[in-house]
């Protein structure tokens, strides 16, 4: 070992073991983390065999026994040692340690804090930390720029406050020490001159730069639409003149959004682990007929599948006189292969590209102008691109497999004629009028190839668009193996909760309020207000609005959440209407398909089950709407006052049948293909324009709206990235009470699942686990053959570990298609049950229905059972 005159922090140290030199105790500490030694540990300078059980004490003996010798250090002109060899006495907790052994407890105490002093911890970055904070606050999109600046200037009063408390209690400290002249002492005083840690992050501009050179941000870029006319002021004559105005859209590189998403190792990892199931049951995209006869699959079957969507958002005040102008059209992506717990996440929706509506529909080849650049990267990706991740070198390889969108915006984008034409359905060749006549009435299959030779036709004038339902090709052909027929799937959000629920109910209301007079319009509004929907969706339950007007119309104001909540309930609201009324029933063939349709998991044979229900759900309404009844032109308000006054009897008015009661019919062959529809529907997707809302009204910056949301956004996509934590991990606990588990009254299944006696156990009222409330009082699924349900009677939880405390019911083993629900009494004779949450068979709790009028109780599933 050799001194320097740089004192301790610069004394070169030697470890015997390893052979390897290091300059101070910094570098020193940071080896032994790493390299693993065994003890004792032997000095060896110069011939010392002293042994030491910590690194702190051995330290210690270099510093006292060889680095403050003398003779190791170079002497001065003045003789004596420096006055750097005082001040290091003064981090010398014990100047008096000949005896190791003797202290050996006391020295593991000190171990940590002579780590901390010595710099073993890194020490935190307080602009990162401070760029951290800004980050948070943007991502609420609740936060004007004004208040994120009035967080920073209180932050940076309070660290300079905090670091001038320290300071003084330093310095009084020094002080009594007598030690406050010492050169060691001035430089930590010194340290307590904190600057402002948000220079440089005041205005957004900055925060844009910082985060994207220092956390990966990925930056917006702009590009070109082309020309718009627009009314610009003229300072020299103070008038509106008409000006030419750039045309542009806001592109966010998908293989830089890849590249950041691919950084974090826990998303790479389920990205990596994604696969078919085993089992023939469809779960994802890859278990349908699509994914397996997609050649790049089937080289690649770890590509990353992007699934796009597109849609409109209205970002001004819908009363407003700017609800157009401000109108954008959005592009998101997902990722196929994340787990469904974690793509259905708001931060697993990531955006792609953001444009003005009215420039895209202005523009004869909007979409192609605006997609031009993704179809570039997306080739370059089906290629594959090379990434560097710290050492490693990946492929990054990803193709597009699904584009998700309304009917209308599917229509616009693909190049068909709108919904409303008579050729309506991009699958098949059926026309309006077949379809008005017979409801189930299907054309000839629509291909790639047909779709291609109609686009040519209408392009040569060979036919009209009126004729074929197509107008243009789309610009995601240019990928090889996307189709506009095929790859384009129908919304079940749209076509069920916001379509064909809305038809079917309102027809049944108005058959038993207005024709015979069951119950009244108050009543039934009155039992929707008073029926209980339980804790899992009590933020589901439908709006007690329905009026008279509503019940001849063909939509009901609520959200698709409380459709689908209303439709299950449904049979429970109107008890008093017989069975076997075929209104009744209609709703009852509905709620038996959406159990199907809106499951996550399906086997071939409730497809099959599906063709048939459907079959019958159509013929049902053909026989009652269409078919042998007569077609009256009848007023709407002639048809409420009639309804009003008239006998209580069935009117014979025939329902034109909307165009997604035709969509259903595609729908088997469509989760053959692409598996269930609850995987790529757009209802999370809707959520997420939520967002965009808020920025608008808390920027107020109409100049250049897209630019503005489309750097909000990725503030908001970066923050969920960088603070990912998976979903299936959440684990959240509401009013508990610590005990022993043998303290507990189920201490026997306690112990029997694998406590100790002695284990602390947390008796909670709720436990929020993935998003799903685990309560006593709610139902969940003991066994699926045969069905059994239990109630669960207590919520446990130890070091991370759920147990549920469950006692069986008796579950009638066919569902009640009155009510399409399982009756279920209690069971006084069961045993109650411990069962921890990861070997549940099903992980959602239902809700229990109590229907009015009547002692039973009904459970009604959401979805089959697989």
């Amino acid at each position: 070992m050799a001194g320097d005159q740089d004192g301790f922090d610069s004394f070169e140290l030697q470890c015997l073991r390893c052979g390897e030199n290091f300059t101070g105790p910094k570098e020193f500490n940071t080896h032994f983390r790493n390299v693993i030694h065994p003890v004792p540990l032997i000095c060896g300078h110069n011939g010392c065999e002293r042994s030491f059980e910590h690194r702190s004490s051995l330290l210690r003996h270099c510093k006292q026994d060889h680095y403050e010798e003398g003779d190791h250090l170079p002497h001065d002109d003045s003789g004596g040692s420096s006055a750097e060899n005082s001040e290091v006495n003064i981090s010398l907790p014990d100047q008096n340690n000949d005896d190791d052994d003797h202290d050996g407890g006391v020295e593991r105490q000190d171990l940590s804090n002579d780590e901390e002093s010595s710099g073993s911890e890194d020490e935190p970055d307080l602009k990162k930390c401070a760029a951290k904070m800004v980050l948070d606050l943007r991502q609420t999109g609740g936060i004007t720029n004004a208040l994120v600046n009035r967080c920073q200037d209180a932050c940076s009063d309070l660290v300079e406050d905090v670091a001038k408390t320290l300071r003084i209690k330093v310095k009084k400290f020094l002080v009594n020490e007598n030690l406050v002249h010492t050169a060691s002492a001035k430089a930590l005083l010194r340290e307590f001159n904190i600057s402002d840690p948000f220079v440089g992050l005041k205005t957004l501009k900055q925060q844009l730069h910082y985060f994207a050179t220092e956390m990966g941000l990925v930056v917006p870029v702009t590009y070109f639409l082309g020309y718009r006319t627009d009314h610009r002021l003229d300072p020299n004559t103070n008038e509106y003149v008409p000006t030419q105005v750039s045309m542009t859209c806001e592109y966010i590189p998908i293989i830089e959004s890849l590249k950041l998403i691919i950084k974090n190792p826990e998303l790479r990892h389920l990205i990596e682990s994604d696969q078919a199931s085993e089992d023939g049951v469809l779960r994802s995209y890859l278990d349908g007929n699509k994914a397996k006869d997609n050649p790049i699959l089937r080289r690649h079957p770890n590509v990353i599948r992007i699934q796009l969507y597109v849609d409109d958002i209205e970002t001004a005040s819908a009363l407003g006189s700017r609800t157009i102008i401000h109108k954008l059209t959005a592009f998101y992506f997902t990722i196929q292969n994340l787990p469904p717990e974690e793509s259905s996440q708001l931060s697993s929706i990531f955006l792609l590209a953001l444009a003005y509506s009215e420039d895209i529909k202005n523009l004869p080849d909007g979409y192609t102008k605006i997609l031009h650049p993704f179809l570039e990267d997306l080739l370059r990706l089906q290629e594959g691109v090379e990434i560097r991740i710290n050492d490693e070198i990946f492929i990054l390889r990803a193709i597009l497999v699904i584009l998700c969108a309304d009917t209308l915006a599917a229509h616009d984008i693909l190049g068909f004629l709108s919904p409303s034409a008579r050729h309506f359905c991009r699958v098949c060749m059926v026309s309006r009028p077949e379809f008005h006549v017979n409801c189930k009435a299907m054309g000839v299959p629509r291909t790639k190839e047909s779709f291609l030779n109609h686009v040519q036709q209408v392009k040569d004038r060979v036919i009209t668009s009126t004729e074929c339902g197509v107008v243009r090709d789309t610009p995601l052909h240019c990928v090889g193996y996307f189709s506009a027929v095929d790859d384009a799937p129908f919304d079940i959000f749209h076509d069920i909760l916001e379509g064909v629920a809305h038809v079917v109910t309102l027809l049944a209301l108005r058959s038993f309020i207005v024709n015979k007079k069951l119950f009244t319009l108050s009543e039934f509004n009155d039992r929707v207000t008073a029926f209980s929907y339980g804790i899992p969706d009590i933020k589901n339950k439908p709006s007690a609005n329905f009026t008279t007007k509503r019940l001849f119309s063909s939509h009901f104001l609520q959200k698709g959440s409380q459709t689908w909540c209303l439709i299950r309930v449904f049979g429970f609201l109107v008890s008093d209407v017989p069975s076997e009324d075929p209104y009744l029933k209609l709703v009852n063939l509905l709620q038996q398909c959406m159990m199907i349709i809106f499951a996550p998991e399906i086997r071939e044979e409730d497809v099959t089950r599906l063709e048939v229900l459907i079959d019958e759900l159509l013929g049902l309404f053909q026989q009652l709407h269409i078919g042998p009844i007569e077609i009256l032109d009848v007023d709407e308000e002639e048809e409420m006052e009639a309804a009003a006054a008239g006998p209580a009897i069935e009117r014979e008015v025939a329902v034109t049948p909307v165009n997604k009661l035709h969509h259903i019919h595609h729908y088997p062959k469509m989760i053959r293909d692409m598996g269930p529809p609850i995987r790529y529907w757009c209802m999370r997707y809707e959520a997420r324009h939520h967002i965009f809302v808020k920025y608008a009204t808390n920027m107020c910056n109409f100049i250049n709206v897209p630019k503005s949301m489309a750097q909000m956004h990725q503030l908001c996509t970066l923050n969920g990235v960088l603070k990912r934590t998976l979903r299936k991990d959440n684990l959240e606990l509401h009013s508990g009470e610590d005990l022993e588990a043998n303290d507990s009254p189920y201490s026997e299944l306690l112990i029997g699942s694998g406590l100790l006696p002695t284990n602390i156990v947390t008796d909670v009222g709720a436990a929020i686990i993935a998003g799903e409330d685990f309560r006593p009082g709610l139902f969940v699924v003991l066994k699926k053959i045969p069905l059994l349900f239990g109630i669960i009677k207590n919520v446990y939880h130890c070091e991370g570990r759920v147990f549920f405390i469950v006692r069986a019911w008796k579950t009638d083993e066919r569902i009640n298609k009155r009510y399409c629900a399982y009756r279920i009494t209690p069971d006084m004779e069961a045993e109650p049950l411990c069962i921890e949450y990861k070997n549940l068979e099903h992980h959602l709790a239902y809700a229990h229905w109590n229907p009015f009028g009547k002692r039973e109780k009904y459970i009604s599933l959401r979805t089959i059972l697989v």
